[in-house]
């Protein structure tokens, strides 16, 4: 381990190139030299210089809004999908005013979803061009942002139909409270 690390603090000092190949690199390296090469001078300077950038700033801050607006809005979606099931009209006839929740809240979620299945189509496509598409599949995060794009789409869908689950209210409601946790991970 010794030699390994002194080899990777000779190759740094070196000031090597950033290139993706370099990045690509430092990420495979294994944990206890990746924490090496993380803290060396070269290594910062390059990864603030990356990082202070317009357009990795600009993703993360549109990941950030679009994250709060699905949040923000899937609640509201599914408060007024719940009063409509168990609100004080829920005997009503459904062919006057149906359990769908309106297109406002609906078309935010939508949005949102479509932005990170783009984004993840993004990744899993660059990974694949790098021969490492199979880093994305076991990747846990890669899992979790999967989940939750599943997930919005469906109760949008369902928020939306009324019809998959067979207007069971039960369903509704379990489901919701379930998909909410997933949302806020």
């Amino acid at each position: 381990r010794q030699n390994a690390q002194k080899c990777l603090k000779l190759y740094l000092k070196a000031e090597p190139r950033a290139t993706a190949d370099f990045f690509l690199a430092l990420q495979s390296l294994p944990e206890f030299l990746r924490e090496h090469a993380v803290v060396s001078p070269h290594v910062r300077k390059v990864l603030d210089s990356k990082v202070s950038k317009r357009f990795p700033t600009m993703i993360l801050m549109m990941d950030f809004y679009f994250l709060m607006l699905i949040v923000v809005f899937y609640r509201l979606a599914i408060y007024e999908g719940v009063k409509r099931r168990y609100g004080e009209n829920k005997d009503r006839d459904k062919k006057d005013n149906p359990d769908t929740v309106t297109y406002q809240y609906l078309i935010i979620l939508f949005v949102g979803g479509s932005y990170f299945l783009l984004r993840e189509a993004v990744q899993m496509i660059s990974l694949a061009f790098q021969g490492q598409f199979k880093d994305w599949v076991f990747d846990l995060t890669n899992i979790l942002d999967v989940m939750f794009i599943v997930v919005v789409f469906f109760w949008s869908i369902v928020m939306q139909t009324d019809t998959f689950y067979g207007g069971d209210s039960e369903f509704f409601r379990v489901g919701t409270a379930f998909s909410t946790s997933i949302i806020w991970m």
